[in-house]
């Protein structure tokens, strides 16, 4: 009996072990309400009516903090306000201690301060007096936020008009709406795994300023809402990079965004993306898709499927923009890619790479160190473009400069270690043992 209990135990584990982990930070129902996933998320259920006069903000050095939830609790505490005393030379360290109590957030939670807003005072002045953590907020130029950190609040990089980096913890939940708001120099960002972003969290209605991000990184889990109109991330036409990074789920389901996107890379390790279109929410118009316009989608994933609208080559018009025509403009993949399928389907243009191979290398000691030199080798782009008058895929082969993946081990029975790439022809390194191989992935 115990011998057919523990085979029984065996199977079930192994069925859980086989399921695909899908669980995402958040979901939306069929209201387009966002619902947050439970376990990570359940300790910023006491975060809600946290509403608290600046009067009963206590002062601890140059920081002023809150008590969220029930005040006997007093297990964390949210970071209100910070005075100019703490940022040095432009870089601000948010402490993740204050008075022995460990900091859970920076600012208010949601849109208290903007629904007590007395008529008389501006969205900015308002919006710094409640919501920025920063009494002034030009000065700081990089941010690092320690790990157990949950969440910004609405507003709370408020109108930080020269900050340039910021640094977010793995912890992070959650980012609210308008926390970037007026981060007009911020370029680059890099969500955490299993955070939820809020499609204001970068421009809201009344904005001082645009943003200009050049490059985001998002992982498999996380849930950026993209699904937006009025407040997009950059300036439309604006030249952004997306990097699409697995995390625990095997796929990622990214909505369309308004504005041109230079470049979208999925990480190889996915086993699918999928480029949707997104409607108009706000008056849940089904027949006015947003648009979204990507130059090169970069999928180097051999095994990694690929999913397109069946509205991704026909032409919409963007809210109060011209933009006339939509999709993917080019597919840079690897030869063979199940990519490539959805790319003919949809009359996309794609490329790949062919190389040819390097004969083993081998290193001569100078010194302290080992040269190796090859020959040069030839590389080629292969693209594909469907013709419509004549219905047939043209391709055409044109030469590219060849670049080289260099791996190296120091025994000859040791394990290979990626040292670089390069686009010379010879190198010098601390290995005896040198492989050589030409690069067929886009970069």
């Amino acid at each position: 009996m115990k011998g057919i209990r523990a085979f029984f135990v065996f199977l079930l584990s192994l069925f859980m072990f086989l399921q695909p982990v899908t669980v995402q930070a958040a979901y939306i129902d069929s209201d387009y309400n966002v619902h947050l996933k439970p376990g990570k998320y359940e300790k910023l259920g006491v975060l809600w009516g946290t509403v608290i006069n600046p009067e009963e903000w206590i002062e601890s050095g140059n920081y002023f903090y809150v008590f969220p939830g029930e005040q006997e609790q007093r297990k964390y505490i949210t970071i209100r306000k910070i005075k100019p005393e703490a940022v040095q030379d432009g870089k601000l360290t948010i402490p993740k201690y204050i008075d022995g109590y460990r900091v859970l957030g920076l600012g208010e939670w949601d849109w208290y301060w903007f629904e007590r807003r007395p008529p008389y005072i501006s969205y900015t002045e308002n919006a710094k007096k409640y919501a920025c953590i920063l009494d002034e907020p030009e000065i700081v130029k990089q941010i690092i936020v320690p790990e157990g950190v949950e969440y910004l609040g609405t507003g709370s990089l408020f109108g930080c008009s020269n900050l340039t980096q910021i640094d977010l913890p793995d912890s992070l939940v959650k980012i609210a709406d308008l926390a970037f708001d007026g981060c007009a120099n911020l370029e680059e960002i890099e969500f955490p795994p299993e955070v939820y972003v809020m499609d204001d969290a970068f421009h809201g209605y009344e904005s001082i300023s645009r943003m200009h991000l050049k490059k985001a990184v998002i992982y498999s889990d996380s849930y950026i809402d993209f699904n937006i109109a009025y407040h997009p991330w950059f300036q439309m036409g604006e030249q952004t990079e997306l990097h699409i990074r697995k995390y625990k789920t095997d796929n990622f389901f990214l909505e369309a965004l308004p504005g041109y996107i230079k470049k979208i890379y999925v990480d190889k390790k996915l086993s699918k993306f999928q480029l949707e279109r997104a409607y108009y929410r706000w008056d849940y118009d089904y027949s006015r898709p947003l648009d979204y316009n990507v130059s090169n989608l970069i999928m180097n994933g051999k095994d990694t499927t690929l999913k397109l609208s069946e509205h991704v080559k026909k032409p919409s018009l963007l809210y109060e923009n011209d933009y006339d025509n939509s999709g993917v403009k080019g597919l840079y993949t690897v030869k063979g890619a199940k990519s490539i399928k959805e790319a003919r389907k949809y009359k996309v243009p794609y490329c790949w790479k062919t190389a040819g191979k390097i004969k083993e290398v081998k290193a001569k000691k100078k010194g302290d160190a080992y040269w190796v030199s090859w020959e040069k080798i030839k590389t080629s782009v292969h693209k594909c473009v469907y013709k419509v008058k004549r219905e047939k895929w043209d391709i055409t082969t044109s030469p590219v400069q060849t670049i080289y993946k260099i791996y190296g081990k120091k025994k000859k029975s040791g394990s290979y270690h990626f040292i670089k790439t390069t686009k010379k022809k010879s190198i010098s390194s601390g290995y005896k043992y040198i492989k050589v191989v030409p690069l067929k992935e886009w970069d």
